[in-house]
């Protein structure tokens, strides 16, 4: 977190310059393995954010699609109202789909999957994120235990414990994580197919294995960094601060002040899916995503060092 709070800094010391100069292109590299392939060849972009898994994507793919036409330090929490308010400066044409709501890959055939751009995420790191930021995608669950919005918009449920910020901490020994990992064990596998998240049955591995190696876009959560760089090394542009950050901390995270990776086994002991789909699917994720990293020349040091001169 300190390497990448230092790159931030340093990103915004280099767009504080070249955004002063009012640049209605972005400068071309001088490196010819900087030069992206297939530059914009995802677009028009279907933004297909799979739940708890990485929403800063949004801001990539806003920046990618409206470049300079909206300030470099606009940051997208919400797709929907981002189109709202830059209605005027940025064509709706240059999206797909580009909504707050995390729906299932649908209206989508398979000539166009290359459009499709998101993030995966560990599954049980998946699941824990969703257990404590409002029992995600699990309303079986949020109206067995009473959950309702607080003036702050997040859920308290029973048994929930206040904490110092006025948001609330699920209490494990009322709602076991367990209960909740079994009702969105398939989640990632079923919305790449097209069903709800807490679809409860089979799931059509398979098939979500086959839809990932067609997608436009492939980026691993805890991996962020080196996905920014990624998309920016397949599509070109600058990356900005405002990939960088993470705005969507978890409820555990903002209680303790840090950033943090859930204890998968305290909280989930030796429970596993039944089916293991989202593993699969998660395996698959990564396997493409360090092939990637690997074939477009991605470096981790030349990454955070030079960021600026991976451009379009």
């Amino acid at each position: 977190m300190a390497l990448l709070s230092r790159l931030a800094l340093l990103l915004i010391a280099s767009c504080e310059t070249w955004c002063a100069c009012g640049l209605s292109r972005w400068p071309a590299s001088d490196d010819s393995s900087n030069k992206p392939q297939g530059a914009r060849g995802i677009d028009p972009i279907y933004y297909l954010h799979l739940p708890d898994s990485g929403s800063g994507l949004a801001s990539t793919i806003a920046h990618h699609a409206c470049m300079d036409r909206i300030p470099y330090n606009v940051t997208v929490l919400d797709p929907s109202q981002f189109l709202e308010d830059y209605a005027e400066e940025c064509n709706q044409s240059n999206f797909m789909k580009f909504t707050s709501w995390q729906a299932p890959l649908m209206d989508v055939n398979e000539s166009g999957l290359h459009h499709v751009a998101t993030m995966f995420r560990e599954p049980n790191q998946r699941i824990l994120s969703g257990y404590y930021n409002d029992l995600h995608h699990c309303w079986g669950l949020q109206q067995k235990y009473n959950c309702h919005p607080t003036i702050s918009g997040k859920m308290r449920c029973d048994g929930d414990i206040e904490v110092a910020n006025g948001t609330y901490m699920r209490n494990h020994e009322v709602i076991v994580p367990v209960e909740y990992a079994a009702c969105v064990e398939n989640c990632t596998t079923n919305m790449l197919t097209g069903a709800k998240c807490d679809e409860i049955g089979w799931a059509d591995t398979e098939k979500a294995v086959d839809i990932v190696s067609k997608l436009g876009f492939v980026g691993l959560e805890h991996e962020w960094e080196l996905s920014v760089c990624l998309w920016h090394k397949k599509f070109g542009g600058w990356i900005l601060p405002v990939e960088l950050a993470n705005m969507h901390r978890g409820i555990l995270a903002t209680s303790i002040g840090a950033a943090t990776t859930y204890d998968d086994r305290e909280l989930l002991g030796f429970w596993r899916a039944q089916g293991d789909a989202d593993k699969q699917v998660f395996n698959a994720a990564a396997a493409r995503f360090w092939r990637e990293i690997d074939e477009y020349k991605v470096k981790q040091d030349e990454c955070l060092t030079k960021a600026a001169s991976i451009v379009r």
